[in-house]
């Protein structure tokens, strides 16, 4: 399609032949010399050393020479036999569809990819609808009309976005999760300066440490504060990153629809981790405090969770926690957690051992080990799950949890009643 005339062919071998005789002797060579204040100088390099010289020598392409300082060069461009092969022969093309295709075609078998695609641009200011062009350049006809991958994919409102293509609103979201990881990776870099400051010898830098971290209110900064703080050794320093992380667990102000925004999940996960786990009283009540305070009901479930640990110290952990907090939607995981089964390791394990084993619902059996230690399961009622079940509820039926959840079915239906008489 479209072949260049025998003569343009013709003139074509004998340029390029003349050309790579031209860049053999570099008679044809020159070099792009691109200058700090911006200009451009286009010419063979007559000192390119080694070593480098300070003053640089450009014969032009104008036939004259000029020096150049080094320290007004920010870039030399150094251009290859290649290069000028295709500058010589392009001087020669035919500003037509058949010269321009004789190109594309040599530069193709050459791999300029750069220089194809300007004469394939040219083709088609010549000839809109040169198909072959077209197809090149990676248009395909839709619905009569040509059109590129992008443009049709726009088309049917996709865009290109990370090497895919994506809707406008997936663009959105992505983007604002980079900036919001961007923000983040920031808030980790202020922490560990100022975590170095309290540590420091500088009373002032203590200070502004002290007063920057009680003043973070961005949201951005929990996975920081939150990471800082399970690695934290210093008691001190922990108080105050369990009060920043209390400041934007909970932000108070708006996502601009007028509603206020969900807690930090990951920020109330680290204070309701750390008023359970922390080895210093004073910052497990302090979290448990802030805790209290927010008034969220997210944190409700979070210790609830803790009811069904194996650890039955942290049952009553939680059982108090859920006390201080006084939802009384934590009612019937508290009454199934009244008594609860625990597993211990007793005696050596030596033949003959007799030991005593329980079974989920708290019956006893006997076992006798067989050379390694025994595992028995023990029921154990738990005080702190009574207590936070009498102060929620204004009732105390002991450890019976039948009685209790009888009480509470009784309750459930006197609402309903209730709500049916309004």
């Amino acid at each position: 399609m479209w072949p260049a005339s025998s003569g343009f062919r013709r003139a074509l071998a004998t340029v390029a032949a003349l050309a790579g005789v031209l860049v053999s002797i570099g008679l044809v060579r020159a070099d792009e010399f691109v200058l700090k204040h911006g200009g451009r100088v286009r010419g063979r390099w007559l000192n390119p050393g080694p070593p480098p010289a300070e003053i640089m020598a450009v014969a032009t392409d104008a036939g004259g020479e000029i020096r150049l300082d080094r320290s007004a060069v920010a870039q030399v461009i150094r251009s290859t036999p290649l290069d000028e092969e295709y500058a010589a022969l392009r001087s020669t093309c035919p500003d037509t569809v058949a010269g321009h295709w004789q190109m594309v075609q040599w530069c193709a078998e050459r791999q300029l990819s750069g220089q194809r695609q300007t004469h394939l641009e040219r083709i088609l200011e010549l000839d809109p609808d040169h198909e072959a062009a077209r197809l090149a350049l990676g248009y395909r006809r839709v619905d009569g009309a040509w059109m590129t991958r992008d443009e049709e994919m726009e088309s049917r409102g996709l865009k290109r976005h990370g090497g895919q293509y994506r809707t406008a609103q997936d663009i959105e979201l992505r983007e604002r999760d980079r900036k919001q990881r961007d923000v983040e990776r920031e808030w980790f870099k202020k922490l560990k300066r100022w975590r170095s400051w309290l540590v420091g010898s500088n009373p002032g830098r203590v200070e502004e440490a002290q007063a920057s971290i009680r003043a973070i209110r961005d949201a951005c900064a929990a996975p920081a504060l939150t990471e800082h703080l399970y690695k934290e050794t210093d008691s001190t320093i922990r108080l105050l990153l369990a009060e920043a992380l209390a400041q934007v667990a909970v932000p108070t102000g708006t996502d601009g629809s007028g509603k206020r925004p969900l807690a930090s999940r990951d920020a109330l996960e680290a204070l309701v981790h750390q008023s359970l786990n922390d080895p210093d009283q004073e910052v497990r009540v302090a979290c448990l405090e802030h805790l209290v305070d927010m008034h969220h009901p997210h944190i409700t479930e979070l210790y609830v969770r803790v009811l069904k640990s194996k650890d039955n110290v942290e049952v009553n952990q939680a059982a108090a926690a859920l006390k201080a907090l006084g939802d009384a939607t934590a009612i019937p995981p508290l009454i199934d957690a009244l008594v609860t089964v625990h597993k211990f390791q007793v005696g050596s394990g030596s033949p003959g051992q007799t030991s005593a084993s329980f079974s989920r619902d708290g019956r006893g059996g006997m076992g006798f080990g067989q050379g390694g230690p025994t595992i028995v399961k023990r029921p154990l009622r738990n005080p702190e799950v009574l207590s936070a079940l009498v102060a929620l509820s204004g009732e105390n039926f002991e450890y019976s949890a039948g009685d209790w959840n009888s009480w509470y079915a009784a309750q459930r239906r006197s609402r309903a009643i209730d709500a049916r008489r309004d």
